[in-house]
């Protein structure tokens, strides 16, 4: 898409020990999302035959802006709108609390509570928030003020099958959390809500625009994260 990726590149010293050099580092492999949104005209999925995302609330609609220096299609929101996805379960397949979510977004607004991934039950409040600028997985922990208004990030959140719930801000891990309750698990109601709060608050938003949302059935590591780029 000729976006600038932006992400930390580790330089690798090849050193000797006597007259036997050190190996090289092994490759970093990232698996293919099983959701890929990119917002080209459509919402669909431009990796396999996923669940198309819907259209949550009056306003949402594709736009042309610019993303990282390039002119591109990204999905437009206002406040109190946003897109879901319904029958979950077949992107996340069997281990529906195993994940990775990569979506590179700007939020209008990121002072108070503004909810980025409703998980479960519409009368529930938990979920992940951007929260004065902190990311939040809501209600156990979090992050420092990572994140401004009006500028465009890489926020990725991970949970691995033992419950730990991690969070990357352009490739740089910035929270760790121990969902011991389960609350950033999908609920048996089966589908995914974004950049829209529940039914409970209704008012924890941001309007904004996302250029790109990816979906893996498993935790990606940090390196795999910075390997992706944007």
């Amino acid at each position: 898409m000729g976006r600038v990726v932006r992400m930390v590149v580790a330089a690798a010293l090849a050193g000797a020990v006597g007259s036997a050099a050190l190996p090289a580092p092994a490759a970093v492999k990232v698996p293919r999302p099983k959701a890929d949104y990119r917002f080209e005209g459509s919402l669909k999925s431009s990796a396999g035959k996923q669940t198309r995302l819907v259209k949550e609330g009056p306003g949402v609609k594709l736009v042309r802006k610019a993303v990282l220096g390039n002119r591109e299609r990204v999905l437009s929101w206002p406040e109190g709108s946003g897109v879901r996805l319904n029958k979950a379960g077949r992107v996340l397949g069997s281990n529906t609390g195993t994940y990775t979510f990569i979506m590179l977004i700007k939020l209008k607004k990121v002072d108070s509570y503004r909810k980025l991934i409703h998980f479960k039950d519409l009368l529930e409040d938990n979920g992940f928030y951007v929260d004065d600028g902190t990311l939040y997985a809501y209600p156990t922990d979090y992050s420092a003020e990572v994140v401004r208004a009006g500028r465009w990030y890489q926020i990725a959140l991970t949970r691995d099958a033992a419950g730990m719930v991690k969070a990357y801000v352009d490739g740089k891990r910035v929270l760790v959390v121990d969902d011991v309750d389960g609350d950033q698990v999908l609920g048996p109601d089966g589908f995914l809500r974004f950049v829209r709060d529940d039914e409970d608050t209704e008012t924890e938003e941001s309007g904004g625009l996302m250029a790109r949302l990816r979906i893996f059935s498993k935790p990606l590591t940090g390196k795999q994260i910075r390997k992706l780029g944007l």
